[in-house]
């Protein structure tokens, strides 16, 4: 009862076998005291009372099975044997054991290698899938991101287990992941197809059996991208080459190369089928199932292709392996004749064997080196980090090994060690090491066959190496030294037989005997003399290469080659070491059986490689032991979070995270410097600590949106109102302006009416509406119209003379305000008149209704219309008068006085100033009377004591203008409103003689003064479309008044009498006299150079414009004064001596006025006489004589120096240049301006009526010596004995400029000679002073200055600019880093630096390229970000503290192209925003601010700056444009910016076409700079949607496809083509029928052109166009859209390219791609071949010439390589629209 309680049906329970391990079994019956059950294996066992003792229960975990088998509850041999077991029934072939994967062979294809699992295991912890082999390949990638540390993975298990399928699926993953479908990646992809074909071989264990073993290093940059791999091959097996066990086969290459290789190359070689051949007959086995080697031979040759492999050496390659089979089938007879060397036929068949064997060995090792080349970049390999992936030979015992198993069996002996020490040993001695409480777990440890074999002394590998190197060493006393010196070890096992060249070794996998026959030989591994002589007199270029080593040896080198077990112990070594330096990850290959059936488990085998290879202690040191272990501060750094309050020490701070957040205490320890955490463990505090991580990052996430939500809604709402605002103000402009208009017009109206009701009622109006009626009945009606007006005058005379003396009242008012204005202007005081006062003065106005200037003139709507049509220049003058003029003021001629100004002023003054010169204006124009004598004597004072002398009227016809002029000097605040009244007064003036008058005094204004910046181009616009006879005089005068400024006088008599044509006398003294042209704006400047051109006098410096007026003479300079003026005030002169102006008696000379201390007399005879006769006449009427002043004395600045004098005898200071420092101006406030002098004596403060004149002199004389000097004293001490370029020199040594054009004084450096030293170099034009002397200086001068000089020079400033390169890096952490320091020191510490270089820093006798030098500084920033900020650093280094303008300005160059290029770290940031906005007024701070924020959003860029960017900044400018070609044959600029991606150019693009969307188009490059825009995508394209991109982009870019005959198309269909390709040529010229013929491959498909006569084609496409009449030449080619938009084929990319991949394609193909996917058809007939969708493409890369595509499984997928010319078109093609129809669907 108790057995029927514990065994119920359908338990699974434990029950012995026979192998020792008990097997699993369900219950099915209990009946009575028998059991029966079911075992794994299908096996029906019946059980008694007696036998049921030894059952017992299945753990619940053992019965479906885990994945992660730590959790087995039956942690026995039999659990972990039945976990396999039920998983491989399911088709689950990946467990786990923590970290490590068990993998077992499925021997079938297994639909689990997709993409689709390469995105699904991308990025996922391990563990939270299924398991899987991408599982741990992705964690080996995310380690290497995350740590930067290297990884490697060690694949180990039985032959034919699997390893090699691991090695391959974890390279297809890292190159799918690294996502760049670089030609790289494929090549390392496509290694392994030759390495196997040449490398792997069948086997009775397994069909693609490894015979070598390989190391591939995988490179990563820190990106994650794969930048190359490295292969190491270890012990390829070259016995097969000529021998092979039954049912084995030679490699696989020989089998391919015959079956695949074309028969007329096969002839050629003499190649014929496998059989023929002894070397592929001997194990009896020439085909391999599931294996076609021909089609294998099409992968091999495709990639050697891809693996640069040229076509000739390929072809090479197949000789040598013809040359093998052809050697194997040579057979020795003995006791010949023939025979030159006595050698038996077994000896003979030896060394052809050993020749055989070399010549494959060396091919193999040559094809290595080969894909290494090509895979491998030779850069800073430490720059990169790399994922290691062990593939050897797995553990082999046949019936007979050889030395070749012994070495494998060693090389799985160390990597078993290597597992042992990792797993067992390494993690239970840091517990002992750490404090842990642990029981150790027993394992088997195989160090002891370790030492047997190659560690101890006399070990077996050295026992062998030994013997070799004996002449007379056999093969038998090698075994018989074996078996005397370790025949007392344990891991010794001896031979069954004592005659037996056998001995026994006790490996992990079980023990193995070896058969010493041959071992000798194959380690010597060495040529006869004869074999090589041979292989020297070979004529196959590639054999002599691969031989090459041994034929260059000498006899002493062949001896000392070293034997293979002495280099297969050196290349292990060094894969152990490499080894132990990555983060190891192990996958263990089981195979489930031996007959290589996928369905079978064989219990037996595989619980004997579970005990070998030690799975089971691994699953109890993973599942007893703590695999995760953190320091204490790691662990507080990521699981701090747990904790509210921080502890101290660390250790109780982890303590106390633990016990708050890990329930079970055995799930965590603490060492001594660590915590150790179990799997499980760190899970579920994993799980924990990601939950409250997500939340704060949710919340902060939630922060951030929202803070970022609200600034975007205040920027948004401020530039929406902004927007808003500026509408309304111009809406409201608008709306003023027509609503001033429409009530002034309803005003005059109203007035008009109002008027004329009052007039009826008036005798006035009855008597004028009698003379009217009568004059239509009189003959003479202009004598009744005059005496109408005759009695109008009569009526109102009365009236008009009370008004007239009421407005003269007025008047006097005004010019006593004026005068009132003017004195208190004069005392910086103001007072405003009150507002009564204003109205009291403006009362003698014409009243005004509505703000009008009286009643509105006749016709006045018509007016308006034309000012309508002025107002469409954006600069007429009704514009600017409908913006700025006040009121209802309108821009048109009147002839009523103003009661305000045309433009607001703030002044009073300027307002009663402005009111004042309208009634002038009136008056000089003519549009009112100019009052009688007697009634202005009222106002006469008071005008003539606001005007002046400038009052006083020259010209009876040029009344006014002083007055006008006047009021512009006494406010030149009303320049604009002048010239408004002057152009209003012009504007639709219908008085001819007034107009006149008033262009004149527009044309005399626009000679005194300009305008404003505000009014300027309305004033040209209104002079140019003024009258023709004064618009190009008028225009003239402005540009040169502009030009060269306002004047300071009125207008003198010679100007007013002939405004243009005006001549003055200019006398040289030498006597002769000059009649020189001027104009109103003629300055002294221009004067001088037009007598230097008219005399041809060259050296014009210092001479100078005099003018005299009786003996009064004074220098007008050679500068800006204008010449007229001059004029003027001797004509003022004259008019106060009470004489009249015109007779002023004024005389211009042309003097030389300084004289420079370098002048030379020879340069210019003219010049010299001119001085000569200067001189003479000076000296004869004494104009170098000088009148003593009291309490003053005179500055004399000579050619020599400067002098103080005190009188012409007394010279009491005498300074030469040299002496003098410096000198500029102190301001003293009301006191006048002060000059200081600084000198070696000191300093000379002097008040000087002419200080700037005399500061710009001796300035002047000090830098002109500068100039010219060669002397120069240093500043400071120069020590550079490291680099020759430098001039070494003390402070205070005098220097001799060296000017030999070797260096430029521009770039900041000087060559000169130190007079002390005698040597010469190069100097920092900062670090010296250059004299401003001609000759020597004395010693006097040289010992003053240097005692003059004060102060210590201070230690050089860190972050200061500096002349000399750097010793060291600027920022610590490079410093603290030795490979960063040592990349800095390689990029930019290197001599000379680029950055001094570029900015003029450092001395460079042959100029570079700014290109180069720009490469040079940003290209290893780029390449390595850590070195980025030290280039910030010292490009803000050199700009600070930099008093060099040119050195400053490249600086900012260059820190705008850094700020272009990639942004600063967090850390810097802030200082770099800083440095940036403490120098707001450097041009280009602003713009590097805003590059600088514009980087931070986006990726830095990938190269250093274009030279198109280089140039424009070089040239101050910050844009760069570039010019678009389109598809129809159009062309458009755009500008790009430094951070304008293609994205942000193909919505401009896209914008400017105003099309529907920017999706599908792209833009691409042609060199040299040719950029193309056109539609790549042709998703959802539907002719007529969008008319824009039909005409512009698929039309043009369809037609070609259409007429290269890439569609199938019907007859039909062609006709109606052609008809509307026809229509689109000539649109609706009939007469271009006759044309047709001519026209066909324009209208008809290439391939179709034959099917009918051209006669026939012209009578169907006349036909066709008549039917398609009426439509445009659009409409057509939108026609044409619509009908082959319904092909297949519409908007496909075709290309033809030339494939060598599948045979039963042509070697010629058709590749369309298309949004269904990708279609090859033969270009032939246009039959479709295949046709693969996207969802089949695995992977795509290109090379250079070649495109590879992946269809199908990363397994077994087809491979297609394609050669054209346009591989990179397709390159760009494909991903773009593969990933378009990932996010379709």
């Amino acid at each position: 009862m108790l057995f029927l309680q514990i065994h119920r049906s359908g338990d699974y329970v434990w029950v012995d076998s026979s192998i020792g391990v008990p097997i699993g079994a369900r219950v099915k019956v209990t009946d009575g005291e028998e059991l029966r059950l079911l075992d794994d294996e299908g096996k029906v066992r019946s059980l008694h009372s007696v036998q049921r003792a030894s059952i017992r229960h299945m753990h619940p975990t053992s019965v479906e099975g885990v994945d992660d088998m730590i959790k087995l509850g039956d942690l026995t041999e039999a659990g972990v044997l039945r976990n396999l077991l039920v998983r491989h029934k399911q088709g689950i072939i990946y467990t786990y054991i923590g970290s490590v994967l068990v993998a077992v062979n499925p021997y079938q294809l297994l639909p689990i290698y997709t993409a689709e699992q390469v995105r699904l295991y991308h990025g996922r912890k391990l563990g939270e899938l299924p398991p899987h082999v991408f599982a741990i390949a992705d964690k080996c990638y995310y380690n290497l991101l995350r740590n930067q540390r290297n990884q490697c993975c060690v694949i180990s298990g039985e032959s034919g287990a699997g390893k090699t399928e691991s090695t391959k699926l974890i390279l297809q993953f890292l190159a799918a992941v690294s996502g760049q479908h670089s030609w790289i990646e494929q090549q390392i992809l496509q290694a392994n197809p030759v390495l196997e074909a040449f490398g792997n071989a069948k086997t009775t264990r397994n069909d693609n059996s490894s015979r070598f073993g390989k190391y591939v290093e995988i490179f990563f940059n820190k990106d994650g991208i794969i930048e190359g791999a490295h292969i190491e091959q270890y012990l390829l097996e070259k016995s097969r080459v000529c021998h092979q066990a039954p049912m084995e086969r030679n490699y696989h290459i020989f089998y391919c190369l015959l079956s695949g290789m074309a028969k007329e190359q096969k002839n050629i070689l003499a190649l014929g089928d496998a059989t023929q051949f002894n070397y592929l007959t001997e194990g009896d086995c020439i085909t391999c199932d599931g294996q076609d080697d021909a089609d294998e031979f099409g992968r091999i040759r495709t990639a050697l292709k891809v693996l640069t492999f040229t076509d000739r050496e390929s072809w090479e390659i197949f000789c040598l392996l013809a040359a093998i089979l052809h050697l194997g089938n040579i057979s020795f007879e003995a006791n010949r004749e023939r025979l030159t060397k006595p050698l038996s036929s077994e000896q003979a068949i030896d060394c052809r064997d050993a020749l055989a064997k070399a010549i494959y060995s060396r091919l193999f090792m040559w094809i290595f080196g080969k894909i290494n080349s090509a895979i491998h970049k030779h850069t800073a390999e430490n720059t990169y980090k790399s994922i290691g992936l062990l593939d050897i030979f797995g553990f082999e015992n046949f019936d007979k090994n050889s030395f070749e198993q012994m070495c494998i069996n060693y090389a799985n002996e160390q990597l078993q060690q290597f597992f042992v020490e990792h797993i067992f040993k390494l993690e239970q001695e840091e517990y002992l090491k750490e404090g842990i409480k642990w029981k150790n777990i027993n394992f088997t440890d195989n160090q002891l066959t370790i030492d047997l074999l190659a560690v101890k002394p006399l070990n077996i590998l050295s026992l062998i190496d030994e013997e070799s190197h004996f002449p007379k060493g056999t093969d038998k006393t090698l075994l018989d030294k074996i078996k005397e010196n370790h025949k007392r070890s344990k891991i010794m096992v001896p031979s069954r037989n004592i005659h037996s060249m056998q001995f026994g070794i006790k490996h992990f996998a079980g023990v193995v005997f070896y058969d010493c026959s041959g071992f000798l030989e194959k380690n010597r591994d060495a040529l006869s003399l004869d074999i090589i002589s041979l292989i020297q007199k070979s004529s196959s270029k590639l054999l002599r290469l691969i031989f090459q080593s041994e034929l260059n040896a000498s006899g002493n080198d062949r001896r000392q080659i070293s034997t293979l077990s002495g280099q297969f112990r050196h290349s292990l070594d060094s894969l152990m070491k490499a080894l132990s330096l990555c983060e190891p990850f192990f996958i263990r290959c089981f195979k489930p059986n031996d007959s290589k059936q996928s369905n079978e488990f064989d219990r037996k085998l595989c619980i004997q490689q579970l005990r070998y290879s030690g799975l089971l202690e691994t699953i109890k040191i993973r599942k007893l032991g703590y695999p995760i272990r953190h320091r204490f501060t790691e662990f507080l750094g990521r699981y701090r979070v747990f904790m509210c309050v921080e502890q101290e020490p660390a250790a109780d701070c982890c303590d106390a995270i633990c016990r708050a957040v890990i329930k079970d205490e055995d799930d965590w320890r603490i060492g001594k410097t660590k915590i150790f955490l179990r799997v499980l463990t760190l899970l579920q505090g994993f799980l924990r600590l990601q939950a409250t991580v997500h939340g704060r990052q949710d919340v902060l996430q939630f922060q951030r949106t929202r803070g970022a939500v609200v600034t975007l809604q205040s920027q948004t709402r401020g530039f929406l109102s902004r927007k808003e605002l500026k509408c309304k103000q111009a809406a409201v402009i608008v709306l003023q302006s027509h609503t001033r208009g429409l009530l002034a017009r309803k005003q005059v109206r109203r007035l008009r009416d109002d008027v004329s009701s009052k007039m009826l009622c008036t005798p006035l109006f009855t008597i004028r509406r009698i003379l009217i009626s009568l004059t239509s009945n009189q003959p003479n009606s202009c004598s009744v119209i005059s005496s109408c007006n005759v009695l109008q005058a009569v009526l109102s005379a009365q009236e008009k003379e009370a008004q007239e003396l009421a407005d003269l009242e007025r008047q006097r008012r005004l010019e006593e305000v004026l005068s009132q204005s003017q004195e208190e202007d004069t005392k910086t005081t103001k007072s405003e008149a009150s507002d009564e006062e204003i109205e009291g003065i403006f009362g003698f106005l014409p009243k005004v209704v509505g703000g009008q200037e009286g009643p509105a003139p006749e016709g006045f709507e018509e007016e308006e219309e034309e000012e309508e049509d002025d107002e469409e220049d954006e600069f007429s003058f009704s514009k600017f008068s409908a913006l700025h003029f006040q009121g209802s003021a309108t821009h048109t001629h009147i002839d009523r006085r103003l009661q305000q100004p045309l433009i607001h002023h703030e002044d009073e003054g300027d307002t009663l100033a402005c009111v004042t010169v309208w009634w002038i204006i009136l008056r000089f124009m003519g549009d009112i009377p100019e009052p009688k004598q007697a009634r202005l004597s009222v106002v006469a004072d008071t005008i003539q004591k606001n005007l002046g002398m400038r009052q006083a009227r020259r010209l009876s016809n040029l009344v006014g203008v002083d007055e006008v002029i006047f009021y512009f000097f006494f406010s030149p605040f009303c320049r604009d409103e002048i010239y408004c009244q002057i152009c209003k007064q012009l504007t639709k003036n219908p008085n001819p003689k007034s107009c006149s008058r008033g262009w004149v005094l527009l044309s005399i204004c626009l000679g005194i003064f300009p305008p404003t910046e505000l009014f300027t181009k309305y004033l040209e616009n209104f002079i140019r479309r003024g009258r023709s006879e004064y618009s190009a005089n008028c225009a003239e005068r402005l540009q040169r008044t502009l030009r060269n400024g306002e004047r300071n006088e009125p207008p003198c008599w010679i100007e007013l009498r002939k405004n243009e044509h005006m001549v003055v006398v200019v006398t040289l003294m030498d006597g002769q006299t000059l009649s020189l042209p001027v104009d109103s704006a003629c300055t002294s400047a221009e004067l001088c150079q037009s007598i230097a051109q008219k005399t041809n006098l060259k050296d014009t410096f210092g001479f100078s414009l005099y003018i005299a007026l009786y003996e009064k003479i004074w220098s007008l300079g050679c500068g800006g004064e204008h010449i007229l003026d001059a004029i003027s005030q001797c004509e003022q002169e004259e008019r106060r001596q009470g004489r009249e102006e015109q007779h002023s008696p004024w005389r211009l000379y042309f003097r030389k006025e300084l004289f420079t201390p370098w002048h030379d007399c020879t340069t210019d005879p003219f010049s010299t006489e001119l001085i000569y006769r200067q001189l003479i006449h000076g000296l004869k009427n004494g104009d170098y004589q000088s009148d003593k002043v009291e309490d003053q004395f005179v500055v004399a600045v000579n050619w020599s120096g400067v002098s103080f004098q005190a009188g012409k005898d007394r010279t009491f200071l005498q300074l030469s240049y040299p002496e003098l420092t410096g000198v500029q101006i102190l301001s003293e406030g009301r006191t006048g301006e002060v000059v200081c002098m600084s000198t070696l004596r000191g300093e000379y403060k002097l008040k000087a009526v002419k200080a700037h004149s005399m500061v710009e002199l001796i300035t002047i004389f000090l830098e002109g010596l500068k100039e010219r000097s060669v002397y120069a004293v240093t500043m400071q001490d120069i020590t550079r004995q490291d680099d020759a370029t430098y001039l070494s020199c003390k402070k205070g040594d005098l220097l001799c400029i060296i000017n030999d054009g070797e260096y430029s004084k521009d770039g900041g450096w000087i060559k000169g000679q130190n007079e002390r030293t005698g040597q010469s170099g190069a100097v920092s034009a900062d670090a010296i002073m250059i004299l401003p002397t001609l000759s020597r200086p004395s010693d006097e001068i040289l010992a003053n200055r240097d005692a003059g000089k004060h102060g210590k020079g201070g230690k050089e400033k860190l972050w200061a600019k500096a002349k000399e390169p750097l010793k060291h890096p600027l920022l610590k952490s490079l410093q603290k880093n030795s490979e960063l320091s040592q990349l800095a020191c390689l990029f930019f510490l290197n001599v000379p630096p680029p950055i001094l270089k570029y900015m003029g820093d450092y001395p460079i006798k042959n100029l570079r390229t700014p290109i180069e030098l720009t490469d040079q500084i940003y290209g290893p920033a780029l390449e390595h970000p850590e070195l980025r900020d030290e280039v910030y650093c010292q490009i803000m280094k050199q700009m600070t503290s930099n008093n060099n303008g040119i050195s400053l300005e490249r600086g900012w160059q260059l820190l705008w192209l850094c700020c272009g290029l990639f942004p600063p770290s967090q850390g810097l940031l802030k200082h770099a925003q800083k440095f940036l906005n403490s120098r707001s007024r450097e041009p280009l701070s602003a713009a590097c601010l805003q590059r600088m924020q514009g980087m931070l959003s986006i990726e830095a860029r990938k190269f250093p700056p274009h030279q198109v960017e280089v140039d424009a900044i070089q040239q101050n400018s910050s844009q760069i444009f570039h010019k678009v070609h389109f598809p129809n044959d159009t062309r458009e600029i755009f500008e790009v910016t430094t951070t304008t991606r293609i994205r942000d150019l193909c919505r401009n693009i896209a914008n400017y076409h105003s099309l529907s969307s920017a999706d599908g188009y792209r833009t691409s490059a042609v060199l040299p700079y040719l950029v193309l825009f056109m539609r790549k995508l042709w998703f959802n394209v539907m002719p007529g949607k969008d008319i824009t991109a039909d005409l512009v982009f698929h039309f043009p870019q369809e037609l070609p496809k259409y007429l290269r005959g890439y569609h199938t198309v019907s007859k039909e269909e062609m006709v109606n083509l052609a008809g509307l390709l026809f229509r689109v040529k000539v649109d609706t010229d009939r007469s271009q029928f006759v044309m047709i013929p001519k026209m066909l491959k324009d209208l008809v498909p290439a391939d179709q052109l034959k099917i009918m006569s051209s006669d026939d084609w012209k009578k169907h496409i006349i036909n066709a166009y008549n039917k398609q009449a009426g439509i445009t030449v659009d409409e057509a080619k939108v026609s044409f859209l619509r009908t082959i938009s319904v092909w297949p084929t519409f908007g496909c990319a075709f290309f033809e390219v030339k494939q060598t991949s599948e045979r039963s394609y042509p070697s010629i193909i058709q590749i369309a791609i298309s949004k269904q996917g990708l279609t090859l058809s033969d270009p032939k007939n246009k039959e479709v071949l295949v046709m693969y969708p996207f969802s089949k493409i695995t992977n795509w890369s290109s090379g250079n010439t070649y495109f590879h595509m992946t269809i199908g499984s990363l397994v077994k997928g087809n491979t297609l390589l394609c050669e054209t010319s346009l591989v990179r078109i397709i390159h760009y093609t494909e991903p773009h629209t593969l990933k378009y129809y990932k996010y379709q669907y």
